[in-house]
């Protein structure tokens, strides 16, 4: 099952119950307390599928004219392809930009 097929089945369930209580045909203290449960699993679920979402990007090589501090700076310089952020000055790689927080593959992979 995955993320979004379960939080369509709970989110299902938390109607189906709501519907019940609507009714009057139940134990609405029971229910109440069920759909709180469901409703805090529900939220668990998103939480944690939105915390494993990284977005993956790669360094790739580009001409930036970068102006700071009254200086020009005119070079090739691995950049961000989501973003477009220039590492500027760096002799290695990052894994990850450091801008937009995107992990990254190297040059070449």
């Amino acid at each position: 099952m995955t993320i979004s097929e379960c939080e369509m089945y709970l989110s299902s369930w938390i109607e189906s119950m709501q519907d019940l209580i609507n009714q009057g045909n139940c134990n609405k203290k029971l229910l109440e307390e069920r759909i709180l449960f469901l409703k805090r699993s529900l939220e668990l679920i998103k939480e944690k599928n939105t915390a494993n979402l990284v977005a993956c990007g790669e360094w790739v090589d580009k001409h930036h004219v970068i102006s700071m501090n009254g200086m020009t700076i005119t070079g090739t310089y691995p950049t961000c392809n989501l973003c477009g952020y220039a590492e500027v000055g760096m002799e290695k790689h990052n894994n990850y930009c450091g801008n937009c927080g995107a992990k990254m593959k190297t040059i070449g992979e």
